[in-house]
């Protein structure tokens, strides 16, 4: 498993799933050449999903995408993993992205026993999350080391800032375990450093641009940079908010969703609008396919 794949988002309208909107956002996807999609992860607002409502986002995805396909499961009690586990493990999904566990906080021993007998349980491979901005600590790396030598865990999606703690995840790639980049505004250096792959918001937008710079960063890493820098001035409106806020009003623009989102967000207020405008004008050429599908 390596490449770039979508954090894909949840489109409502009128606080209710917009199911038309979610079947073409699979159908880009599909159509772009992306490796894969995650489902419910925090790009898809999950917390605020029903069984019902996940079910349902799991069997359109199954009907319209037909590559690799991640669940993320996000709960701090074993047995409520496990429940989870047991539903999903019907869809078949590629792998499991596990968020390290929050609010509770851990020890270097629990966090290890936690990763270690979701393995034992799950059916299906393994990826771990590493989210400090959500979590309040970054996994650490000595455990990370452990568990990368579990053949169920393959391998890490790392949402941390820190360049230090990226380097030395690095060292731990290997053909069985990935270090993914989860951070856009990012992934460039951590690419670089290891080439496994990237979880990503904005290719919910721009895949094919993405995964683009993706292919060209080993052999092309001149023209990969180029074209990376040409995404830095949409990195600072996609942290005006916290996501999926920015990205969804990004979205609204091309008419591919409402910018709805549900309580606890809010939809980005109308003043961004011109903001919003002036940065697709100023930078076409990142938004190219997206012209191509209106």
């Amino acid at each position: 498993m390596k490449g770039i794949y979508t954090a894909l988002v949840t489109p409502f309208y009128g606080n209710q799933l917009d199911i038309p909107s979610f079947r073409n956002l699979l159908k880009i996807q599909e159509h772009s050449s992306v490796e894969g999609i995650v489902l419910l992860g925090t790009t898809s607002e999950s917390p605020t999903l029903t069984k019902e409502e996940c079910t349902t986002i799991i069997e359109l995805a199954k009907e319209e995408f037909h590559r690799e396909i991640i669940l993320g499961i996000s709960e701090n009690s074993l047995n409520k993993v496990f429940e989870k586990m047991a539903f999903y493990d019907s869809f078949a999904p590629a792998a499991y992205l596990i968020c390290a566990p929050f609010y509770n906080k851990i020890t270097k021993k629990g966090i290890l026993f936690f990763y270690q007998e979701i393995a034992k349980k799950s059916n299906y491979p393994i990826l771990l999350y590493n989210v400090p901005s959500r979590t309040g600590y970054d996994i650490p790396y000595k455990e990370v080391k452990l568990l990368s030598k579990n053949p169920k865990i393959i391998g890490i999606k790392n949402a941390s800032d820190s360049l230090k703690y990226a380097s030395s995840l690095a060292c731990l790639e290997t053909e069985n375990f990935k270090i993914f980049s989860g951070n856009d505004e990012s992934f460039f250096t951590t690419l670089k450093i290891s080439h496994g792959g990237l979880i990503s918001v904005l290719s919910n937008l721009i895949p094919n641009f993405i995964h683009k710079i993706y292919e060209n960063i080993p052999q092309k890493s001149e023209q990969a940079q180029k074209d990376f820098s040409l995404l830095i001035p949409l990195f600072s409106f996609l942290s005006s908010e916290v996501n999926p806020v920015p990205i969804k009003a990004l979205m609204s623009v091309f008419h591919l969703i409402k910018k709805d989102c549900r309580i606890p967000l809010s939809a980005l207020e109308n003043h961004y609008d011109s903001i919003i405008d002036t940065l697709i004008k100023k930078n076409k050429e990142v938004f190219n396919e997206c012209f191509a599908r209106r």
